[in-house]
């Protein structure tokens, strides 16, 4: 079920941002975040690393997502998309 697959997401994400602050030094934060409106928007990166996909959960933590058919080659968004 999508609850349970984004909750595992989203765990992963906090995981690995703390990981990254904890062995590379990263420090992430999160600026304007009082203007996002409320309800439904949309998020559009221009993906300059694969980071930015697990920080924007941590931010949006029941966001959907849309991903290239390509993605689903790679083992661990398999499991967690095509669940869905």
């Amino acid at each position: 079920p999508q609850r349970s697959n984004m909750a595992v997401v989203s765990w992963l994400a906090r995981v690995e941002l703390w990981l990254l602050g904890v062995i590379a030094g990263t420090k992430v934060e999160f600026r304007g975040r009082e203007n996002l409106p409320t309800g439904r928007f949309i998020v559009a990166s221009k993906h300059q690393s694969l980071w930015e996909t697990f920080a924007f959960l941590k931010v949006f933590p029941n966001a959907g997502v849309i991903i290239k058919l390509q993605l689903l080659y790679v083992p661990i968004w398999v499991g967690v998309y095509v669940a869905k």
